[in-house]
């Protein structure tokens, strides 16, 4: 990253908006909303990788703990969710919203390039240095937690990559090898049963091939343990475009979501086509309270640090 360079400020509702652009790609950074990334595009056939939410983004102060008003302020894209992921809870005295405080809240820009921005939260004792850098077809993140407390810290971080529907036509094979598909209820926990290796699942006892899109009205959630050299490999022949997603080993799961159209209430209102595909260092959305009760959260002692990186490419 060169600071020198500038990255490109955008206004967007009365707030400044980051662009980062390479030859390939054109993204935008909003820090004032969680530091999501709203928009990822693949410039050369024009196509939005990325779900955008087709209702108005609620005020952030208003996504308290509850996950309907967490929704109702989500406008989709590539969030991360710290340090709580899925269901709210109460930790050592604190209470963690509906996928975490830092996916609601305002972040510093540290620095910005034409094509890489540093941004930064802190709740005051963990703290998440998140560099977003794009480079010819690809996008990698890398984030940097430390504790800067005076006591130990657990914590759970997902990135929470929700892409959109010009990805997901009919004929769009998601492709992966895991040796477990765990499906989990809407609520975080695993479904009963016994999981099986993926692409199959089975829900109301019957077997799902999840790697093929479902016929609407449908959604499912669920977990991928064990995936090959930690890759996904989204196949959009309609778009004409593939879509790598790999993470580092600080990611032991997969975190997989899937909605078409399944969704009536508000603000879905059946009309949602999105699918997320979330490195996670949990392997269920029950929440911090349960991941540290199953000993899958990670924690840091005061003064030491967590590097967890992502990396979303393109390919023709």
């Amino acid at each position: 990253m060169d600071p020198k360079r500038g990255g490109a400020a955008l206004p967007d509702g009365g707030r400044t908006v980051i662009e980062l652009t390479s030859d390939a790609l054109r993204l935008v950074v909003d820090p004032a909303r969680g530091a999501v990334i709203s928009s990822i595009v693949a410039t050369g056939p024009g196509v939005e990788l990325l779900y955008e939410a087709h209702w108005p983004p609620a005020p952030l102060e208003t996504a308290s703990r509850d996950e309907v008003a967490w929704t109702k302020a989500w406008q989709g894209g590539w969030n991360v969710l710290f340090p709580n992921a899925g269901a709210s809870c109460s930790f050592e005295g604190r209470d963690h919203p509906f996928h975490g405080e830092a996916s609601i809240a305002p972040w510093t820009v540290v620095e910005t390039g034409a094509d890489a921005a540093r941004v930064r939260w802190s709740d005051g004792e963990l703290v998440v240095d998140r560099l977003v850098g794009v480079d010819g077809a690809s996008v990698s993140v890398t984030s940097t937690v430390s504790n800067a407390g005076g006591s130990r810290r657990w914590y759970l971080l997902v990135e929470h990559v929700i892409l959109g529907a010009e990805l997901l036509g009919a004929s769009t094979v998601v492709a992966a090898e895991a040796t477990r598909l765990v499906p989990l209820a809407d609520e975080g926990p695993p479904l009963p049963g016994t999981p099986r290796p993926w692409p199959e699942a089975v829900r109301a006892r019957s077997v799902e091939d999840w790697s093929v899109r479902p016929s609407p009205p449908a959604s499912r959630c669920g977990a991928l343990d064990h995936v090959r050299d930690r890759t996904v490999v989204v196949q959009a022949p309609a778009a004409g475009l593939e879509t790598r997603i790999s993470w580092s080993e600080a990611f032991p799961s997969l975190w997989f979501w899937e909605e078409r159209e399944g969704y009536d209430t508000e603000p879905w209102e059946a009309r949602t086509v999105c699918l997320g595909l979330e490195p996670a260092t949990a392997s269920t959305g029950e929440g911090l309270a349960a991941a540290v009760e199953r000993a899958e959260a990670p924690s840091l002692a005061p003064g030491e640090e967590a590097t967890y990186r992502v990396e979303l490419e393109v390919r023709s």
